[in-house]
């Protein structure tokens, strides 16, 4: 064991890359009263086609149709959803973010 470095109190190995890196800049805040919508609107998306097949005869006798066609009603605008979410999302990212 070398004496040369006994006053150095850091332990054996702790002089490797990353050893004494000052800890980085704080991750941005997040702003919980806006991420708090997401849940909102994923639950409200996803409960609808429980709603709705509860409503379905209802629906059918209001509309003086079957209830497989009022069904159609339902997958109509499941598939609505499904194509226009991820093109709304993806032309809506490129707007400019308010603050």
């Amino acid at each position: 064991m070398s004496l040369e470095n006994a006053s150095d109190p850091t332990p054996a190995g702790a002089h490797g890359p990353g050893a004494s890196q000052a800890p980085g800049p704080a991750p941005p805040s997040v702003p919980y009263r806006t991420l708090i919508w997401l849940p909102v609107a994923t639950f409200t998306t996803g409960i609808d086609g429980y709603v709705l097949a509860g409503l379905l005869p209802a629906i059918a006798a209001d509309l003086d149709v079957t209830a497989a066609l009022a069904g159609q009603l339902v997958s109509v605008f499941a598939l609505t959803s499904a194509i226009a979410g991820p093109i709304l999302g993806a032309t809506t990212s490129a707007w400019e973010q308010r603050r």
